[in-house]
């Protein structure tokens, strides 16, 4: 966050040239202008993160909750589990292996986020 106390100052700087008569009034306000663009973006990037910080500690939660549950519930509750984390899954009975699978949404962007922070 240190571009927007830098922004600021700048745009005090503007004000102060300004009223010096050391710049005209387009400058002063291309420089005003840009500045509180600039301390806007970098509010909007602050807030962005903190939602996807948010969401990421939701997710966390609720997979491990998912996890601690999975050993003590029976099979039709792993069922409902598994429902919960996966639009479709394919599973080959000869081999007993699953094959295909799409995730849903939510779990989808947690895997995206946790490999963003891996990586």
């Amino acid at each position: 966050m240190a571009v927007v106390p830098s922004s600021a100052r700048r745009i005090q700087a503007a004000v102060d040239l300004y009223g010096d008569g050391r710049i005209n009034r387009e400058e002063y306000c291309r420089r005003v202008d840009f500045n509180e663009r600039e301390i806007i973006s970098w509010q909007m990037r602050t807030t962005d993160k903190e939602q996807l910080a948010m969401e990421l500690s939701m997710c966390v939660q609720a997979v491990e909750t998912l996890g601690r549950m999975w050993d003590i519930s029976d099979d039709e509750d792993k069922q409902g589990m598994a429902r919960h984390l996966f639009e479709y899954i394919t599973y080959d009975m000869g081999t007993q292996q699953i094959i295909d699978f799409r995730l849903k949404p939510w779990v989808d962007q947690f895997l995206t986020l946790r490999a963003g922070f891996v990586c």
